[in-house]
Formats: C-alpha cells, sequence, structure tokens
C-alpha cells in the first residue's frame, strides 16, 4: 500500500543533508576565493618586483657624467657595517625618469638604517643636483642628510644589505673593482646584489646592467 508525504524523520534527514551539502558548497567558493586572492596577489607582487629591478636598471644605464644641469661623477662607495654586511652606496647623475622626476635627476641608492625616518631597505634618494646633497662626497653622510629638496623611495624595504661591484675594462681583459668614484669615467658595467633573508626571490638575482652605454 502506498502512502503519500514525508515522515517528520524524513524531512529532518532532508534537511540536515541539504545543509551540509550548502556548507560544503560555501566553503568550497570560500577557498576558491582565498585561493585567487593569493594567485592575485602573488602576480601583482612579482609584476612590483620586476618593475623595481627595471627602475634600477634604467638608472644605472643611463648614468651619465654631466647633463645639461648636473655636473658630479659617479660614485660607488664599498662600505661594510660593524657586522660585516655589505652597506654600498651609489651615486650618480642619470636621465632616466623615475618616481617624481622626469629625468635628468641625481640618484642615491643605499639601505636606509635611520631608526629616525620612516623608510627602510634598499631606499633610492631623488634630487635635481648636487646642490640638494650636501652629503654626497663625505661618504659617512649618505645616511643622515639627504637634503632639502629630496625625494625619497622606498625600493625594497626587506633588504639588509647592498652590494654592488663595477667592471672596467684595463688593456683588453675587463676587470672588476668593488667601488667606483670617477668625475671622468663612467664604469663599463655594475653587478648589483640586495641581500637579506626576507628579499623576494626574483631581487636576490643578481642585477648586470652595462651603464652609460658601456658593454
Amino acid at each position: 500500500m502506498s502512502r503519500a508525504g514525508f515522515t517528520l524523520m524524513e524531512v529532518v534527514v532532508a534537511l540536515a543533508v541539504a545543509s551540509l551539502v550548502a556548507l560544503a558548497a560555501y566553503q568550497g567558493v570560500a577557498i576558491l576565493g582565498e585561493l585567487d586572492a593569493r594567485a592575485t596577489a602573488r602576480r601583482e607582487a612579482g609584476v612590483r618586483h620586476l618593475a623595481i629591478r627595471r627602475q634600477l636598471v634604467d638608472w644605472l644605464r643611463s648614468a651619465r657624467l654631466a647633463t645639461d644641469s648636473l655636473s658630479v661623477g659617479f660614485e660607488g662607495h664599498d662600505r661594510v657595517t660593524a657586522h660585516g654586511v655589505p652597506d654600498d652606496v651609489v651615486a650618480f647623475p642619470t636621465l632616466a625618469p623615475g618616481p617624481f622626476r622626469s629625468g635628468r635627476a641625481l640618484v642615491r641608492v643605499l639601505i636606509d638604517r635611520d631608526p629616525a625616518t620612516s623608510e627602510r631597505g634598499l631606499v633610492a634618494v631623488l634630487t635635481d643636483g648636487p646642490g640638494d646633497t650636501p652629503a654626497l662626497r663625505t661618504g659617512s653622510g649618505f645616511d643622515r642628510d639627504r637634503g632639502a629638496g629630496a625625494n625619497i623611495v622606498e625600493l625594497v624595504p626587506e633588504a639588509t644589505g647592498l652590494d654592488i661591484r663595477y667592471r672596467f675594462r684595463l688593456g683588453g681583459d675587463p676587470a672588476w673593482f668593488n667601488g667606483w668614484i670617477s668625475a671622468v669615467r663612467l664604469p663599463d658595467a655594475a653587478e648589483v646584489r640586495i641581500l637579506g633573508d626576507s628579499v623576494p626571490h626574483i631581487l636576490r638575482v643578481p642585477i648586470l646592467v652595462p651603464i652609460g652605454g658601456g658593454g
């Protein structure tokens, strides 16, 4: 004999199953959304890190000893901290555009270790000319005296060290130097290494770039 409708127990079981299915579907959608957000964040971070590498390459590739408004040399200071961590500083005029400047600027790249500043790690200091940077040739004043007209760009906040060497051809053979200071000759190329355990892998890969049209 057939019967119509459902018993109370059948209704309860059906509701329970439907609730479990709905919960599983919701959790699945939430997990997919979280995975998509993570993938998007990784892509955006990768694009940002590539842009930082490209900016460093552009600045160095377009380095000049003199422009219409600047007449200073190329200065690559070889320094280390008290703990032996490479703490190099490089300063040069460049024709490459960058943040706050459309070109023809003086750029200094260094590790900011000053607790009084808001920037951290690898930074670039951009100014219009040597008159804005009285500490340019003092070496030890790089970290403290940035000049009233300077713009600071935080490039890699995770960086704890900076190691740069410079290539120059002596006779027929190229040689590498840990520092380069000259008002009359650019190095042929530079190799930039950004140090730090938390630095993204793409930024820890050494950056080798010709300077001023060198090879």
